[in-house]
This record gives C-alpha cells, sequence and structure tokens, in this order.
C-alpha cells in the first residue's frame, strides 16, 4: 500500500506546486504598465502603500516577485525607496489569500475550473494579451487546489499504517523536528505560501495537531527569509537593500513569536496564537490557515514600525550601487505624461544625458584618463541600460496617454534614437575590453590609440548635438560618419600588413576591433540623422 500511496503524495505536491508557480508567473505577466501606474499613484501616503502591499501580495501570490516589481518602480524614479520599504513589508499579508482559501472544500467547483481553463488553455485565447494571462492564472489555481484535493485523499490509506501513527506521536512531541521541516520545505520551493497551503491539505486528515502544524508554519515563515536573504545576496544595490529588508523583518518577526511560545510554555500561560485562531476559526485546517496570516501580519507590522532601523541596517550592510546611481532618472517624472509637450522635453533632456554619459565607456582605455579611478565597466554599461530602459517606459506611456500627431511622432522618433544608443552601448563594451588588450603591445599602442580618442571625440559630438541641435553641427557630424568603407578597408589591409610580427589571436582581435568601430560610427551617424529629421516633416510626407 505504501508504494500506491506515496505516488500519489508526490503527484498532489507535484500538481499544487506546478499551479502555485503558474499563477506567480500568469499574475506578472499582467503587472504590466496599467499596474505600475496605479502602484505609483497608490503609494502616496503609508496607509495607501501598505493597502498596495497587500493587494500586490494577493495578486503576484510571492513576496520576492512583489519585492521585483516595487524595485523596478524605485529604480525608475516612479516610487521612493521608503514607500517602497512599506509595499514589500505588507505583500505577505496579501499572499495568506490562497492559504485561506484552501482552507474551504471546493471539489467541485475546483474540477469545473481546471475543465474549463484547461481547454480555453489550448484554444486561441490562449495567445491573447488581453485573456491569456488570466486564463493561465486561473488554470493555475485550479491545478494548486487539485493538487492539494489529492494529497487529501492520498493521506487517507496512509494515515492506516502503524508506521504513520508512529511519526505523528513523535512529531507531536518534537516541535523542532517539525520546525525544520518546514525551513527546508519554504527553501526548497521558494514559497511559504506553498508550505502553508499543504498544511492545511495534511489538517484535513485529522491525524496532526494544531501545535505541529503551528510548527510547520513558523518552520515555513523562517525558511522563506532564509530564501529571501539568499535570493538577496546575488543582487546589489537598492535591489539587495530591499530583499534583506524583508528577511529581516520577517525573520525577527518570527523568531519574536517563537520567543513568545517559549515564555508562555515557561510560566504556564495559556497561548496567545491558540487564543487567536480558536475565537476566529474552528477545526486544525481553518486555525492553520488563519495563524499563516496571523504570522505574516507580524512580519508586516514589525516593518512597519520598525521600518527606519531596519532600512538603516540594510543601508549599513549593502553599499551603493554606482550603476543604479546612474540608471536613476534626473529629468522624469510621471505626472509629465499629463502633457505631451512637457513629457517630450524631459525625454528630450534625459536622453541627452544618457548620450553625454555613453563616451565615458571608453574612458578606461583613453590616454587622458589613465591612471585615473574610474567606474566599473560592467557597472557603467548596466547604469546606462537602466536608465534606456526608464526612458523607454516613459515613452510607452506617453504614447499610451494617446496625445495628438505630432507627440506621437516625435515620441517614436525618440524611441528609436534611444534603440540606437543601446546598440551603441553594447558595441562599446568589447570594443573597449579589446583596446585594452591590444594596448598591452607596444606595437600597437598608438594604433589603439587613435582609434578610441577619434571615437570618444566622435560621441561627445554627438551628445553635444542631442543638448542642442545644431543644423550646421548635425551636417558636420553626418559628413564625418557617412560612408567610410574604403578608410576602414584601408585599415584592415594595414593591420593585416603590420600584424605579420603579431600572432594570429591578435590579428583577429585587431579585424574585430575595426570592425567594431565601423559599426560604432556607424551608429553615431544613425542618431544623428534622426535628430536632423524634423517629425513634423515626417509627419506631412505621410
Amino acid at each position: 500500500m505504501l508504494f500506491e500511496v506515496i505516488p500519489a503524495v508526490l503527484g498532489g505536491l507535484g500538481l499544487a506546486m506546478f499551479g502555485m508557480r503558474q499563477v506567480q508567473m500568469a499574475l506578472q505577466q499582467m503587472a504590466g504598465r496599467r499596474l505600475r501606474n496605479l502602484l505609483w499613484r497608490a503609494t502616496h501616503s503609508p496607509i495607501r502603500a501598505a493597502g498596495t502591499g497587500v493587494m500586490l501580495g494577493a495578486v503576484t501570490q510571492s513576496t520576492n516577485a512583489a519585492g521585483y516589481i516595487v524595485l523596478g518602480l524605485v529604480t525608475t524614479g516612479l516610487m521612493s525607496l521608503h514607500r517602497a520599504y512599506l509595499v514589500a513589508a505588507w505583500s505577505g499579508v496579501g499572499t495568506a489569500a490562497l492559504v485561506l482559501l484552501a482552507t474551504v472544500r471546493l471539489e467541485l467547483a475546483v474540477l469545473w475550473l481546471v475543465g474549463i481553463t484547461g481547454l480555453l488553455q489550448v484554444s486561441r485565447f490562449r495567445d491573447s494579451p488581453l485573456w491569456g494571462p488570466g486564463i493561465s492564472a486561473m488554470f493555475g489555481v485550479g491545478t494548486l487546489f487539485l493538487g492539494l484535493q489529492i494529497l487529501r485523499r492520498s493521506l487517507g490509506p496512509m494515515t492506516e499504517s502503524e508506521w504513520f501513527a508512529d511519526a505523528v506521536a513523535f512529531s507531536h512531541g518534537a516541535p523542532l523536528v517539525l520546525l525544520a521541516i518546514g525551513v527546508v520545505l519554504a527553501m526548497v520551493v521558494q514559497s511559504s505560501t506553498t508550505v502553508a497551503a499543504t498544511v492545511v491539505a495534511l489538517a484535513a486528515s485529522g491525524w496532526f495537531s494544531f501545535e505541529a502544524l503551528l510548527a510547520v508554519v513558523y518552520g515555513s515563515a523562517i525558511g522563506s527569509a532564509a530564501s529571501t536573504f539568499l535570493v538577496s545576496s546575488r543582487m546589489r544595490g537598492t535591489g539587495r537593500r530591499l530583499l534583506l529588508f524583508q528577511a529581516l523583518g520577517r525573520g525577527a518577526a518570527v523568531l519574536a513569536l517563537l520567543l513568545l511560545e517559549a515564555v508562555e510554555a515557561a510560566i504556564g500561560l495559556p497561548s496567545l496564537m491558540q487564543f487567536l485562531v480558536s475565537g476566529l476559526a474552528t477545526g486544525a485546517g481553518g486555525q492553520t490557515g488563519v495563524a499563516f496570516a496571523i504570522v505574516q501580519l507580524s512580519g508586516a507590522a514589525l516593518m512597519s514600525v520598525a521600518a527606519v532601523p531596519l532600512a538603516r541596517l540594510a543601508a549599513a550592510l549593502v553599499p551603493e550601487d554606482p550603476a543604479e546611481s546612474l540608471a536613476q532618472p534626473q529629468f522624469l517624472y510621471p505626472e509629465a505624461v499629463t502633457d505631451p509637450v512637457t513629457a517630450l522635453d524631459v525625454a528630450r533632456r534625459e536622453q541627452a544625458r544618457m548620450a553625454a554619459l555613453v563616451p565615458a565607456l571608453l574612458d578606461s582605455v583613453r590616454a587622458d584618463t589613465a591612471g585615473v579611478p574610474q567606474p566599473g565597466q560592467d557597472g557603467l554599461a548596466k547604469g546606462l541600460r537602466g536608465l534606456a530602459l526608464a526612458i523607454d517606459r516613459f515613452l510607452d506611456d506617453l504614447l499610451a496617454s494617446r496625445p495628438g500627431p505630432a507627440a506621437v511622432a516625435e515620441a517614436v522618433q525618440l524611441r528609436n534614437r534611444n534603440e540606437m544608443l543601446v546598440s551603441q552601448i553594447e558595441t562599446l563594451e568589447p570594443l573597449a575590453e579589446l583596446s585594452a588588450r591590444l594596448s598591452r603591445d607596444a606595437a600597437l599602442a598608438p594604433f589603439i590609440e587613435g582609434i578610441v580618442e577619434s571615437l570618444h571625440m566622435l560621441l561627445e559630438t554627438l551628445a553635444e548635438s542631442l543638448a542642442a541641435p545644431d543644423r550646421d553641427g548635425l551636417d558636420m557630424l553626418c559628413a564625418m560618419t557617412g560612408d567610410r568603407g574604403d578608410v576602414v578597408e584601408a585599415m584592415r589591409r594595414g593591420v593585416v600588413r603590420d600584424g605579420r610580427d603579431h600572432g594570429p589571436a591578435a590579428q583577429e582581435d585587431l579585424l574585430r576591433l575595426t570592425g567594431l568601430f565601423e559599426r560604432s560610427v556607424w551608429l553615431a551617424g544613425r542618431v544623428a540623422r534622426l535628430v536632423q529629421v524634423d517629425p513634423a516633416e515626417t509627419l506631412q510626407a505621410a
């Protein structure tokens, strides 16, 4: 019988975990521009920020996913870090929604939900940008509860075994073991919500006491905090601070609840947690769901009260990320979208600021800046990409507001220029790397210096043209970046001729360097020509 029960248990757990993951992925797809706009409007006060966090947690069913969405708003300047802490703190309360729903027996409704959404999953509605994510989310909900139903039913035959009764008796006398099980499960599945929903399903068997299940819930909360801490170690800057704030706050809250339980047991007082859940729910399953919600609420309350010291601790443990500072827009602000003239003006200024920073990608290999401390190449490129993304999102919001034809034409032109600048960044990164490697050869150093300096001057000229467009200056820039195929080909022939004393690897790097140089010049010319074109003339021609 054991070999029949184990596949059923594993199948139920697998379906439940798959369903939870499906819900998270589908709802994150729905967290697009409208949700971002809603979030920045709904976080202007602490109470509204807390309510927004609850809503975001309920939508994503993942505190980490909620943290990533909030981080995107912070890095694009749509939300202050202080408000982001509150939103992230209360997102855990929203994740309790599915756990509380799991306490209700909905077998027939679940089958209907899985059947209908499963059929829709293979229909043309699955690919609809409007209906597709919602269908996937509902199919995930149905799969989650179907897995929990299978888990409940599979426990019936298992409870008839003697070993199961012995294991239950042992677990009731070993709360630390149950606590450790909760920690491990939460770290493995990366979700305390999934563990809590599974625990609710176990409660239906009637074999486990509320105290035993509560120990697993506490352990899952600790495991979730530990998992968040580990995820934060792979990040830098504000992202790491935000996740570290969550991990520290939730971990401290669970430890405080465990300490309270230990003190109550030591002095013979009744458990406050049992008193609260017994007044709000009946049965081990319902009480376990309420206990999970109380644990999440306790964490949110502690993080709200101790937000300042926790934020200071996170800031002390995590240094600032220079790339992140670069990615912060200085001119963009969400309210500007309501006025297309103002929106286009601030977008142009932000783009000119980004273009002025692009030449710095070559500073690490320029002779004039040799020995001068430079920001990390990866960090600078990452920051510029983040700034480009912020500009793109701002222009998307402007276009979504349906401005007039002239504003649409200029916004599209700005987006095209943004794409060219991003391509320029991706070209300069390997170019700088190759230049640094080849310039170690004294014979090649003058040639490399000539390429780097000429390209740096060209990019600075382009940045000046974006900041203050001038017809004569743009004409000169377009002439400088015109067809230079013969010049580049002559450079290549010279590289091959003069490179006889160099190995095949150096010659290959030199040829690749000239190709990147040609592409960088072409991209600069393309941006100059986009600036040269008047969007109004393009609109009239169309």
